[in-house]
């Protein structure tokens, strides 16, 4: 179970890293985020089922639910928000990945020979992440988003010299 997991995990991580990276709105950015939402609907899926692994329900289950609820809302955001759907969209997406990525960083630091060190380096990378997507990245590319059209019109790319 633990490379039907561990696989799809990784590639999810590269998947968000990949759509935090890239140009919003495009197909490219479309096709890489329904890509990140199968891995994580694997990733999480064995997560929910993996008892016999962690001994029974604990709250490694908690956060696969949590994960789902975001990729959820992430996927789901622009129907219920309307005109400015990309806002929430934005952040829960973001923060969808931040899971991902801090799940596998507290994973790696539990497995190393200095767990304690590794462990308080795990958070404080935590604090750093988290602070530079939600106080810096996201909302660039929020702003981005308000004043770019997701794609141009067919006439305006036909008119470019």
């Amino acid at each position: 179970m633990g490379t039907i997991h561990g696989v799809p995990a990784a590639l999810a991580l590269v998947a968000g890293a990949a759509q935090l990276a890239a140009s919003k709105g495009t197909p490219a950015h479309r096709r890489l985020g329904w890509i990140y939402a199968a891995l994580l609907l694997l990733v999480n899926g064995t997560a929910l089922v993996t008892y016999r692994e962690t001994g029974g329900w604990n709250g490694f289950h908690w956060l696969a639910l949590m994960s789902l609820a975001t990729l959820l809302a992430a996927l789901g955001g622009f129907v219920v928000v309307g005109r400015r759907w990309w806002i929430p969209h934005a952040y829960v997406s973001a923060g969808s990945w931040l899971g991902v990525a801090l799940a596998g960083l507290f994973q790696f630091a539990t497995h190393v020979p200095r767990r304690t060190e590794a462990l308080g380096t795990a958070w404080v990378l935590t604090v750093l992440l988290a602070g530079w997507l939600f106080l810096w990245k996201v909302p660039r590319d929020v702003r981005r988003a308000g004043r770019v059209p997701a794609s141009p019109p067919l006439a305006a790319c036909r008119s470019a010299p």
